[in-house]
């Protein structure tokens, strides 16, 4: 597959796998405090490094699972999504944590619920997960409401009462996803 090329597409945006010259994209949304306010501590850039290394190093040999969201209209990165590997790098089994995080231009007009929508579909079809999983403040009001609108069960975690983790097992996603579309 050329490299080049869109590994995902959705009605609107184009999602390419990370390359090296994407770390400044990477490190700018996860460090920054404005951006991980509702989600979670921002990282150091270290750990923001170490992050990126995790969720590229197999993408020559094994199906990429972190990607950036691009306007194809003027090739602008909107932000990063994917499914987050375990300290091995690897997913495993067929459940597995996802994120994704847009610079605030495109906040409220749709990108996360699609990017969402295009990353779960792909989880289920292509890489044979059977659940997916995010965690989040509870104050992040947008995402609880992508949450709620993709038929994802939300609970509170036992270790933090202000934290949120959503839940959607691949047949409840894919029978709703059919009904919506």
């Amino acid at each position: 597959m050329n490299i080049a090329e869109p590994q995902l597409i959705s009605s609107r945006f184009h999602y390419f796998s990370l390359l090296p010259e994407d770390l400044t994209h990477f490190t700018a949304l996860y460090c920054d405090p404005g951006i991980m306010l509702k989600i979670m501590q921002p990282l150091s850039e270290q750990e923001a490094k170490r992050l990126f290394q995790m969720v590229t190093c197999n993408t020559q040999t094994q199906p990429a699972h972190f990607f950036k969201v691009v306007d194809p209209k003027d090739r602008a990165t909107l932000g990063v999504m994917g499914f987050l590997p375990q300290e091995d790098h690897q997913l495993h089994g067929t459940t597995a944590e996802f994120g994704i995080l847009l610079y605030p231009e495109f906040y409220g007009n749709g990108t996360a619920k699609e990017a969402i929508t295009t990353l779960l579909t792909y989880g289920f079809e292509k890489l044979g997960l059977d659940s997916a999983y995010a965690k989040y403040e509870e104050n992040n009001e947008a995402i609880g409401r992508i949450a709620k609108f993709l038929h994802f069960n939300i609970d509170t975690m036992a270790s933090n009462a202000d934290k949120r983790i959503c839940r959607i097992k691949k047949h409840t996603f894919l029978d709703n996803l059919t009904r919506t579309c």
